[in-house]
């Protein structure tokens, strides 16, 4: 290779890699005037801020560190450490996929109803409180159909929840259609599979110590005492789904951990159908229904 051919393939490079920053630069520009422009939008309700913004054309996500979001009439602000969209429908209004996380979540115990907060303080937990975010969707169009690949939500030391459902038969819903859509349109919509995923991390054992101080009982005798009540409630009921999910309580309750329900239905079954039948039994066995603890 001659001296002049590598210093045009180097010069070619380079610019290349100019080029790629300055874009990337350009991008990043654009989407902080775009953000601040519905964060100004917004400030009749709350008062948001952030630290920084990044957005890699390599990775294709964007970033947004240090976000503090103070609603109007409160004193006391949530604030976010990171926030990820690493894919996100641009081209509609209502974006048919997202993959979405808000990572370090941190609020307040102040900031919530008395009820709540009350509770909490009585179950032992500090001032403030953390919690992670995450969401996962893509809807069909064509198909009429919307995979719901995970919505979790986790508090720290309390527990976390993460939803997965398939949905078929959902159809865009206009303005002027809401109103029928919240009355009875939703019962339409299709349940085609889907799960339910409760991990402890110390709430149930909290409640039952709880428990325990109030009556002067050990947290064993408070444990016999709901499992006691879940075999009472299940009687002489011979039914497979009342007595799966009474064992799968006990399970938990002699080891709190994680709770499992899965819906599988033997085809496409919509919420009408569902809570037309006579009993919650029916119901249950309609959906195919499994409980599990472990």
């Amino acid at each position: 290779m001659t001296r002049k051919i590598f210093i045009g393939i180097f010069s070619v490079f380079l610019i290349l890699i100019a080029g790629f920053f300055s874009v990337n630069y350009y991008i990043n520009k654009k989407i902080s005037q775009r953000l601040n422009a519905k964060i100004e939008e917004l400030k009749p309700y709350a008062d948001i801020s952030y630290r920084d913004l990044d957005y890699s054309l390599l990775t294709g996500k964007l970033n947004i560190y240090g976000i503090k979001i103070l609603y109007a009439n409160s004193t006391y602000p949530i604030t976010i450490n990171q926030l990820v969209i690493s894919d996100f429908d641009r081209e509609h209004d209502v974006p048919l996929y997202a993959d979405v996380k808000l990572k370090g979540i941190s609020f307040y115990l102040n900031s919530l109803p008395e009820e709540d907060r009350l509770i909490l303080k009585a179950l032992g937990y500090g001032d403030k409180l953390t919690a992670y975010f995450s969401s996962v969707y893509t809807y069909y169009p064509d198909k009429k159909q919307l995979l719901i690949k995970d919505l979790s939500y986790r508090i720290k030391d309390i527990g976390a929840v993460k939803l997965k459902l398939h949905l078929s038969n959902i159809k865009p819903i206009k303005e002027n259609e809401l109103l029928y859509f919240l009355l009875s349109g939703w019962l339409n919509i299709k349940i085609i599979n889907g799960e339910v995923l409760y991990s402890d991390e110390g709430l149930f054992e909290r409640i039952v110590n709880l428990i325990a101080r109030e009556k002067h009982l050990s947290a064993d005798q408070v444990k016999a005492k709901i499992i006691r009540e879940i075999k009472d409630s299940l009687g002489n009921s011979r039914n497979t789904v009342s007595q799966m999910a009474a064992e799968a309580l006990i399970r938990f309750v002699l080891k709190p951990g994680t709770i499992k329900i899965t819906v599988n239905p033997s085809r496409p079954i919509s919420f009408g159908e569902v809570l037309s039948k006579p009993s919650l039994e029916d119901a249950l066995k309609c959906l195919n229904i499994k409980i599990e603890a472990n």
